[in-house]
């Protein structure tokens, strides 16, 4: 893992570090009026002045280490939800499949009853609900045809016509012609 420090935290901990190095060969000069040499144990006066900003330099890196946990807890915190996301949307594919494959229904094709399961009955399902929209589409298309004839567009009448869907100028006129004429009819019924 690794810790992100601040701009002012590597400032703070460069300044502590030089300052707990320079410690040693300030206290064992002769500097301003006080000197610590011949006083008896050195190292118990160097350890007893620099035990206070080793303890704080410590302290610091307790902190940083918590706060690094901190962001890999949030890190696994995250993980976790898309983790358990990722599960659900699985289960529910899952789900679906099971569902899809425990549909069945008998039908009779003519001849005998058969039994279609699974994706087989949902296809024919599918298929014959597209059948039922396409029949009443042209149910409805017919009426419209024959009640309100005049809404309709050219390119209909030119899809009538020609069997293609190829559009010519010939076609044009030809829609253009029975148009006209089916506007023209009292009761085209």
């Amino acid at each position: 893992m690794k810790i992100k420090l601040t701009k002012k935290e590597k400032q703070w901990g460069l300044i502590a570090g030089l300052i707990i190095f320079a410690m040693p060969l300030i206290l064992t000069r002769d500097i301003g009026g006080v000197s610590f040499v011949g006083k008896g144990e050195i190292g118990d006066t160097i350890g007893g002045i620099t035990a206070p900003f080793l303890s704080f330099f410590g302290s610091i890196l307790v902190y940083l280490a918590l706060r690094a946990q901190i962001d890999a807890n949030e890190q696994i915190k995250d993980q976790f939800v898309i983790q358990n996301q990722s599960h659900i949307f699985f289960k529910l594919i899952d789900n679906i499949n099971n569902r899809i494959e425990s549909i069945s229904f008998e039908s009779f094709d003519g001849y005998k009853t058969v039994d279609i399961k699974g994706y087989d009955a949902v296809t024919s399902i599918a298929n014959n609900f597209a059948s039922d929209m396409e029949w009443k589409c042209s149910e409805y298309g017919r009426q419209l045809l024959s009640k309100t004839p005049e809404i309709i567009e050219l390119s209909y009448y030119q899809r009538i016509i020609n069997s293609n869907d190829e559009f010519s100028e010939l076609n044009l006129k030809e829609a253009e012609e029975l148009r006209l004429t089916i506007i023209g009819l009292e009761n085209p019924e």
